[in-house]
């Protein structure tokens, strides 16, 4: 009732809020109610290429890979969140905060994650339900994987 008050004060019309009956305790109950696996969203991905990232300034780079990893070596001028557990909730609230933070939501994002897969994908997810067009958020095809990516590392 308290959140359903929240919404109604954001300006959200009455007749499109509604309340499960149960609750979570009843969500639990039905298969992947309560997952926060983003990857298999209704969003046309995006990927784009390693040359067409690596070399350009001024860039908005967000590798999503983990804190060790990325020590490693990662893209200069890049950001970092942890999205390895891709579905834990604290590290998405990470990635928005990010975002909101450090990100022009006016320009292209470009993503590195292992494989150019699970991680990105949740990450273009976050920042879509954070008010960035999907069409300016992009997947760094094959990820870190793609020889010429893990070529331009820096440490």
């Amino acid at each position: 009732q308290k959140a359903a008050k929240v919404l109604e004060e954001a300006g959200i019309a009455p007749e499109l809020i509604y309340t499960v009956e149960g609750g979570a305790k009843a969500l639990a109950k039905e298969k992947g109610a309560l997952t926060s696996d983003r990857t298999e969203e209704d969003i046309d991905w995006q990927y784009v290429k390693a040359a067409d990232v690596l070399g350009k300034e001024g860039l908005q780079i967000v590798d999503v890979r983990d804190d060790d990893t990325y020590a490693e070596g990662h893209l200069e001028n890049s950001l970092q969140v942890n999205l390895k557990d891709f579905a834990n909730a604290d590290s998405q609230t990470a990635l928005y905060e990010l975002a909101s933070e450090k990100l022009n939501k006016d320009e292209p994002v470009y993503f590195l994650c292992y494989s150019g897969n699970k991680c990105a994908k949740t990450a273009i997810s976050v920042l879509k339900d954070g008010g960035f067009d999907e069409k300016n958020l992009f997947i760094i095809e094959n990820g870190a994987k793609d020889g010429d990516v893990s070529a331009a590392f820096a440490k």
